[in-house]
Formats: C-alpha cells, structure tokens, sequence
C-alpha cells in the first residue's frame, strides 16, 4: 500500500466504522426483540392456560415446544449480532494499525 492508498484509506474507515457501529447496534435490537418475544409467547402461555403439564418437567417439555420457534430466532438474532461485532472490531483494529503506520511513515519523513 503506498502513501496515497494509506491516507484514502484512513480517511475512508471512519465512515465504515460508523456504518458498521450502527449495524451492530441494529443487530442489539434484533437480538433483544427476538427475547422479548420469547418472554411474550411464554407469558401468553401461562395466562391462557396453555400450559397443563402435572410436573413441572411436563411444564418445562411444553414450554420448550411452544417457544422452539421464538428461541431459534434468539439464537440466529445472537450470531448475527456476533458476526457484526467481529466486523467492527476488524475495522477498528485497520484503522490502529493504519494510525500507527502512518506514524512510522511520517517519522521517516522527519
């Protein structure tokens, strides 16, 4: 990378920082929605008498069946967060280290 790729590429990063900040906060949301309504179903599920089991292992199986779906979307909600945040970070880590050539450089420049 030369001297002019380094600059328009530092000054290129900020932006997709940002944009990439804000994809992980979306993905928060996402991941705290797809809670929410798993608490919700469950919820729903007690008060409408849905769940009947005598034991509470009979209580946790039907539970378990009823929210299979909502704690799926938990899950593919997490690892998209996760793969954001990997994202993020990877941009932050180019960005260090092009600061800290960029000093090197302009050290040998001096």
């Amino acid at each position: 990378m030369d001297k002019q790729a380094l600059i328009e590429r530092l000054l290129a990063l900020p932006v997709d920082i940002e944009a990439a900040e804000k994809h992980v906060l979306s993905m928060s949301q996402a991941v705290d929605a797809a809670r929410e309504q798993v608490a919700t179903i469950e919820k729903d599920a007690i008060l409408n008498g849905a769940i009947t089991g005598k034991n509470e292992t009979e209580r946790k199986a039907q539970m378990a069946a009823l929210t299979a779906e909502a704690r799926h979307a938990v899950t593919e909600a997490e690892t998209q967060l996760s793969i954001a945040r990997v994202a993020y970070n990877r941009l932050l880590n180019e960005f260090r280290a092009l600061q800290t050539v960029a000093q090197l450089l302009s050290k040998e420049v001096a």
